[in-house]
């Protein structure tokens, strides 16, 4: 894929046209091609791999991928590699890079300021080790246009750039078949199971179990050790047979990918909290700011039991709130397309 005269005319005039007309902002999905653009893809955060390749990057770009150590590379010769990859800086450069301490961070950020990449994805930032790289690529739009992060900077006390938007966390790879679409799937009330969940016993997931067990007299909770990918398909299948996927706290905070592993397979997530926390967590998504997601929440498990048992008995209202879970989760990846899109759109340099 070279940077060619036919490539390059169509990138200068689609890009003077969405910046003349303002439609760069509104409808970037008029683009008539998918730019090419060079992912830094740095290997030790692989969870988020299937997610980010198939349903943002390759489905909006094509993509070129440099896999690098996240923290023992080394900088010149990664930097030689993009320079080479990027046609000298030609294409634009997506960096994806896991929260990472202030050592690393150092490293990182001495690795933006000279590739100067387009996009930067932030993720993994569930226990607030990522400030250090939030700052730097929040404080820094000229190295970085657009910073897409795993977990709420609200919820985490970082600072507001605005440049930073928090997206959705995805999906355990393997947990969804290759074509997978959401036509395939049935109707919550159509379901055979009311409730199902993988996961490991901790914090507030015993009360969840025996809150909920009424609820359904068949086995609905299938235990497992957090992070166990091989249990992925199996997991998939089940969520697309279950109306509702209760949540339980993670290991810091009521994010988690679970949530949007059943969004996507069309069960609604059940999440238990208090209300500040719900929504500082919840409110702020690049596809829906200052909005709470169409999802189940309640105060206690037993508020939720019988928010479940209600809504269950309610067929149009289950499917109702169904066909709002999954239009919020794809609605939240076109989100996060877009704003590449209009970056990378904008991008463009001229040839020298």
């Amino acid at each position: 894929m070279s940077l060619d005269g036919t490539w390059r005319d169509k990138c200068d005039a689609a890009s003077r046209d969405l910046i003349a007309t303002g439609a760069v902002h509104s409808s970037p999905a008029l683009l008539p091609y998918k730019p090419p653009v060079v992912v830094l893809y740095a290997h030790d955060h692989a969870w988020e791999y299937e997610f980010l390749m198939k349903e943002l990057f390759l489905t909006t770009f094509t993509v070129r991928t440099i896999f690098y150590d996240g923290e023992g590379f080394n900088l010149d010769q990664l930097v030689a590699q993009t320079n080479t990859e990027s046609e000298g800086g030609r294409l634009p450069i997506i960096m994806v890079v896991r929260s990472v301490g202030e050592g690393g961070c150092q490293r990182q950020t001495d690795f933006a300021r000279r590739v100067r990449p387009t996009v930067a994805v932030l993720l993994a930032d569930e226990y607030r080790g990522g400030r250090c790289l939030h700052d730097w690529f929040g404080s820094h739009p000229e190295f970085v246009r657009l910073v897409l992060r795993q977990y709420s900077w609200q919820k985490h006390e970082f600072k507001n750039y605005s440049t930073v938007h928090n997206i959705v966390l995805g999906h355990m790879p393997g947990t969804f078949k290759l074509h997978f679409h959401r036509s395939q799937l049935k109707a919550a009330s159509d379901r055979s199971l009311v409730w199902s969940f993988f996961g490991a016993y901790k914090n507030d997931r015993k009360e969840m179990e025996n809150e909920l067990r009424h609820l359904n007299p068949r086995q609905t909770r299938f235990p497992t050790h957090d992070g166990e990918q091989a249990v992925a398909p199996w997991m998939g299948e089940q969520y697309q047979r279950s109306q509702f996927v209760p949540i339980g706290r993670g290991n810091a905070v009521l994010d988690c990918f679970r949530i949007y592993e059943a969004s996507r397979a069309g069960a609604i997530p059940v999440i238990v909290g208090p209300e500040k926390e719900l929504h500082e967590t919840f409110s702020h998504f690049i596809g829906h700011p200052d909005a709470m997601p169409p999802w189940l929440f309640a105060q206690s498990w037993k508020e939720a039991a019988q928010l479940m048992s209600k809504m269950k008995s309610e067929p149009r209202q289950l499917n109702d709130v169904q066909t709002k879970v999954l239009d919020f989760f794809d609605d939240e990846v076109r989100a996060a397309r877009r704003a590449m899109l209009v970056e990378v759109a904008a991008y463009c340099p001229p040839l020298t």
